[in-house]
């Protein structure tokens, strides 16, 4: 049992050492180059792997405030139907020029994106996009200001756009 915790230690030490000479190499590349285009490319790159090593040093989702392990399974779970996922996709639904179907990558991403929400940007959020709910409405329900429920959604919108828009599944 201590030869494989050894091995184990080694090669974890391993590959920490050779994601951080990753990460410089990329850091080295996006000096070098001036091409937006691959900047762009090494630059989600390097967060990429920056995100890897966080996880591995910390031993955590990176960038969450409570670890995955404290959570209740149904904080953890989020109930949505299809046809919901879509409204989150699509703002405006009698917009038929510009109508299409959410991919199962979207789909994942975005499953993942309200994941890092807090529970009330995720219930304000839900409300506003999915459910088509005014503010007025959601302070309603919720107890809350109606400038506290657009402060909560701006936020959460802010950080799906952000969370979708740096995710690998969904480049062209």
């Amino acid at each position: 049992m201590e030869q494989i915790t050894q091995a184990w230690s080694t090669s974890i030490a391993d590959l920490k050492a050779s994601y951080h000479g990753t990460h410089r190499q990329l850091e080295l590349a996006r000096a070098r180059t001036k091409d937006p285009i691959e900047l762009g490319l090494l630059s989600n790159m390097i967060s990429d792997v920056s995100y890897a090593i966080e996880w591995m040093r910390t031993a955590r989702t990176p960038r969450n405030r409570r670890g995955i392990e404290r959570r209740s399974a149904y904080q953890n779970t989020i109930f949505l139907e299809p046809h919901i996922m879509e409204n989150f996709a699509q703002p405006d639904p009698e917009d038929q020029a510009n109508s299409f179907e959410i991919t199962e990558d979207m789909r994942f991403a975005l499953k993942e994106a309200l994941h890092r929400l807090s529970s009330r940007e995720q219930q304000c959020y839900t409300m506003a996009k999915a459910d088509k709910m005014s503010y007025d409405e959601i302070a309603f329900r919720l107890k809350l200001a109606k400038s506290s429920v657009q402060k909560y959604v701006e936020r959460a919108d802010s950080k799906v756009r952000k969370e979708l828009e740096s995710n690998l599944f969904l480049r062209r």
